[in-house]
């Protein structure tokens, strides 16, 4: 994505993080931040329905390490000696935390009777209820134009790179029970995988388990085939969440990462990056047959046993509207 060319035109780079990730080992100055179970904090959940909610996040635990700060402590400490106006009145994150909540209009209070009783009630709570606005919506369906990568495979398959529950986008790489989990849906633990679908498996002469190599024009990445008939035939998914160069033993040069091969186009309509516009080409490659997939699930059928009844979408609708 040029993310290292971009970084490396930057003169003098900070990062606020709490393990040696790549981002970190390539600044200049790395803050150490504390976890958030060890800090104050507020959130602004995306969608709540009719409302909006301030979420309070408060401190479980002792600090582990004392010289870690807050995230809101080290904004906060360099607000101050940047000599901003109003900051210098706040001892640390917590008292600006306080005031803040204090400073809320009435309608969002109710029948506190004092600042502090709100406050008290927040934190019982852990969260106060916000006027959500209403927004107009348009009613104009925007015509749909799949946005393709400018150098990309014409008859390749479409690249899905996917975050999946406990490893997410890679944030969570080097914690060792998350790499333990198996995955939802192919049961794989420490280890990268591309998901593909048995008939396009087989006209690319691939089989469970084969050293794959998965190429764009952008690059190549190799990791073993998972075949799953839940795959669309013209695609192949590669979850998000591997292939760290730095991050810790549990992490680091374990999988592969599919952002490496992904094309940098934009969808025209939000100006985002289109995630699943990068074509690519699978073929199986010769590798080492000792190490293979570790999943910790067993068969992907139900032998027959109708643990969970189906019924053809056919006979489905033929009741619709009965």
């Amino acid at each position: 994505l040029g993310l290292d060319d971009g970084l490396a035109n930057v003169g003098f780079k900070v990062a606020i993080a709490q393990f040696p990730d790549e981002t970190a080992m390539a600044a200049d100055l790395v803050l150490p931040v504390a976890s958030y179970l060890e800090d104050w904090g507020t959130l602004v959940p995306a969608f709540l329905g009719d409302e909006a909610a301030l979420q309070l996040q408060q401190p479980l635990m002792e600090k582990l390490h004392a010289d870690t700060r807050g995230f809101g402590d080290i904004v906060l400490a360099l607000l101050k000696q940047r000599k901003v106006a109003d900051f210098d009145k706040f001892e640390d994150y917590y008292g600006y935390l306080r005031n803040a909540f204090a400073a809320l209009p009435a309608s969002i209070k109710g029948a506190a009777a004092s600042d502090d009783a709100f406050w008290n009630g927040a934190l019982q709570a852990g969260v106060v209820m916000l006027p959500a606005d209403a927004v107009p919506l348009k009613s104009t369906v925007i015509a749909f134009s799949d946005p393709r990568g400018g150098d990309d495979v014409a008859d390749g398959l479409t690249l899905i790179p996917s975050p999946r529950m406990g490893l997410w986008d890679g944030r969570h790489a080097n914690l060792p029970w998350l790499q333990e989990a198996p995955d939802q849906i192919s049961k794989v633990v420490w280890d990268s995988w591309a998901e593909i679908h048995p008939e396009t498996a087989q006209k690319n002469g691939i089989s469970q388990g084969d050293l794959i190599s998965v190429s764009s024009a952008h690059g190549e990445i190799k990791t073993r085939a998972v075949l799953l008939k839940s795959v669309h035939r013209d695609a192949v998914a590669v979850p998000l969440g591997q292939g760290h160069e730095i991050y810790g033993r549990y992490a680091e040069g374990i999988g592969a990462n599919p952002l490496k091969i992904i094309d940098t186009a934009r969808d025209s309509k939000t100006g985002e990056l289109a995630m699943y516009a990068t074509r690519v080409s699978i073929k199986r490659v010769a590798g080492s047959e000792q190490f293979g997939l570790v999943k910790a699930g067993g068969s992907d059928t139900q032998a027959g046993r109708k643990l969970v009844v189906t019924v053809p979408a056919e006979q489905l609708r033929r009741t619709e509207g009965a």
